[in-house]
């Protein structure tokens, strides 16, 4: 529990580090996703209408995860005492499981909204950047993993 956690506060402050590189990644720490967003060619109702369900989902999300954190914490708890009762693990485990379910499904749903604000045109270029964004990713792995710097 003390090595995911050490690692999990590891990535924030890398990510943090990697955001204050100077020209290194675009808005919200995501390679260029204000240049694909240009592209998209947004109207500005679409633009706030857009900040309006990234900041809900922020805002929920804040909430699911920090319940997650309690529950896990309480999960290391449990497991620390003597005699585990499994049924109060199971238990804790289907909520550990169903905040996990709520989190993924929060994040569906605000992809959904999203979607529904762009034109037919204009959803079919985000898929297009998308896939373009997801081969560089893949490239930027496979590059890492045969050594080679940037």
């Amino acid at each position: 529990m003390r090595s995911i956690l050490l690692a999990l506060l590891l990535l924030i402050a890398s990510a943090g580090l990697l955001y204050a590189q100077p020209g290194g990644r675009g808005e919200r720490g995501r390679p260029g996703l204000r240049e694909q967003m240009e592209k998209l060619d947004l109207t500005s109702e679409q633009r706030a209408a857009m900040r309006d369900i990234r900041v809900a989902t922020q805002k929920n999300m804040i909430d699911l995860r920090a319940d997650l954190q309690k529950k896990r914490i309480e999960m290391g708890e449990l497991m620390q005492e003597d005699g585990v009762d499994r049924n109060r693990v199971e238990g804790l485990t289907r909520e550990i499981a169903d905040l996990q379910v709520r989190q993924k499904m929060l994040l569906f749903d605000s992809r959904h909204e999203v979607m529904k604000l762009l034109s037919a045109e204009q959803q079919e270029q985000f898929r297009e950047l998308k896939s373009e964004s997801r081969e560089m990713r893949r490239e930027k792995v496979k590059s890492r993993f045969r050594g080679e710097r940037e």
